[in-house]
């Protein structure tokens, strides 16, 4: 089979699979990167472990447009795609052997985002309560959403109207790879998500998302990150946190309640402990104690 048409069976299996449209398309850049170097009608058997170590050397992927040298993050990347790619391949019984598994990466560890203090998400909170309007009250829900349960920003913003059951307190959220979760939701976040509901409903749209635009439309990833950054700065919070940053509070907040790995781990959904303890920012005698207990 042509490397073109593997590919868009690639595609069609990773839709299948759930994954993400933001990673689908990612794949998909990087795979197109290695079809205009191999040849879109080169047959996907024909590329040996040699050919991708060619490829991955090679300037259009070791380098940028003005001949600059990529990061080893962005080399990386590719590499990435390629090893998926093949994986499934030699999985599929697309090729008799993986070509890409000697590719190895440089498994560098990304700097966890920083995090607000108790004091500093009461402040943001508080900031958000003391201002009026439509878009301030929808703000408020989303981010006392993220701070309160963790939801990863494409979930938060995932969230439709059907999925939430503020009597049952809980939210039902699809995750990676497709599953479906019942998240709970504590007091303050149901009342505020009662309040935020009884004007929401009254909203005319077609979308049945709970977080609109001012277009009537899903509030998107970027929106929800931009929304973020302006309310940390208005809340004086010089800080870099992130949207993301904020479900690393959660997670450390949670551990400094409970000094209990394995909550937090329930609570964020990992299914290895080893990220759980990257997201608690704890210093290594906290980490140690909440350990000790488990």
């Amino acid at each position: 089979m042509q490397i073109s048409a593997a590919i868009d069976r690639f595609r069609t299996h990773l839709e299948a699979n759930g994954n993400s449209p933001h990673t689908i398309s990612s794949y998909l850049r990087d795979l197109a990167i290695l079809t205009a170097f191999a040849g879109p009608e080169t047959k996907t058997e024909a590329i040996t472990a040699d050919v991708l170590a060619q490829f991955v050397t090679n300037d259009v992927v070791a380098q940028k447009p003005g001949g600059a040298p990529k990061s080893p993050g962005s080399v990386d990347k590719v590499k990435t795609s390629v090893k998926a790619f093949f994986r499934w391949a030699h999985q599929s019984g697309m090729v008799s052997a993986n070509p890409a598994a000697a590719i190895r990466l440089k498994h560098r560890r990304r700097p966890a985002p920083d995090v607000l203090t108790v004091q500093e998400k009461k402040r943001l909170l508080k900031t958000l309560d003391g201002t009026r309007g439509a878009m301030a009250e929808r703000d408020a829900v989303l981010i006392d959403l993220i701070l309160n349960t963790g939801l990863r920003v494409s979930e938060a913003v995932g969230v439709d109207l059907p999925d939430l059951n503020v009597a049952e307190k809980h939210v039902s959220i699809t995750a990676k790879g497709g599953e479906t979760h019942k998240v709970f939701l504590n007091a303050r976040t149901r009342a505020r998500l009662a309040a935020f509901l009884k004007k929401r409903k009254q909203v005319l749209a077609e979308s049945q998302a709970l977080f609109l635009s001012n277009r009537l439309r899903r509030l998107s990833v970027r929106q929800a990150e931009t929304l973020v950054e302006n309310w940390l700065a208005r809340a004086g919070i010089a800080k870099k946190v992130t949207i993301h940053g904020l479900r690393h509070s959660f997670a450390t907040h949670l551990l400094e309640r409970t000094g209990n790995l394995r909550t937090v781990q329930e609570a964020l959904r990992h299914k290895n402990i080893a990220t759980t303890v990257r997201y608690t920012h704890q210093p290594s005698e906290a980490l140690a104690e909440a350990l000790e207990a488990l």
